[in-house]
């Protein structure tokens, strides 16, 4: 056979079989959980990389086959953490944030790097648990309407219908913590 018909053949296998796969094209999570990564290969040396649109990738982690995945830089800490079992190399984060929001890489490595599509992470911001509530008072004799709350995931949105300000609250774990008011109108007459 000539090299070169054999060598073209490599390479349409290659193509035909990568040596890396993401399952998960799109992952679509809402802030405050926890994803896990999918990533299969082969290969000894599994790379993460996150590409934040608009700017090169920056490395993540090293799985190497027998010892515990190695997070760099801001990436480690207790958000991130992975999982090497066979040919899976599962990436995952907690505590979702919106700076999560990415398109996340695997690498395999033997001579050269071999990347597997990507996985594009989706932060949504209020997929559930949202209410509203309406406080009223009674006033000369007439039923007014004092504020309008809304509840979302973890957010508190109150409007004052009297001052006509905007309050915004967060729940972290516990404790309630005051993002700051808004005034709505300055002078109202009706």
């Amino acid at each position: 056979m000539n090299p070169w018909t054999f060598f073209t053949v490599l390479c349409i296998l290659r193509i035909a079989y990568p040596h890396v796969h993401q399952p998960d094209k799109v992952i679509t999570v809402a802030l405050g959980n926890t994803v896990t990564l999918q990533c299969c290969s082969d290969k000894d040396n599994i790379y993460w990389y996150k590409q934040i649109a608009g700017q090169p990738p920056r490395v993540m982690s090293a799985f190497q086959k027998m010892s515990e995945p190695i997070f760099y830089k801001e990436f480690k800490n207790d958000r991130f953490w992975g999982k090497r079992l066979g040919s899976s190399s599962n990436l995952t984060i907690s505590g979702i944030i919106q700076s999560d929001e990415a398109v996340y890489y695997c690498g395999a490595k033997a001579f050269y790097i071999e990347f597997g599509s990507g996985t594009h992470l989706i932060i949504k911001e209020c997929q559930q648990k949202c209410f509203e509530k309406s406080t009223n008072q009674v006033k000369n004799g007439k039923q007014a309407l004092l504020s309008f709350n809304y509840f979302c995931d973890r957010k508190v949105f109150i409007i004052n219908l009297e001052t006509f300000n905007l309050h915004t609250f967060q729940k972290k774990g516990s404790v309630q913590q005051c993002l700051g008011w808004h005034v709505l109108w300055d002078f109202v007459e009706f």
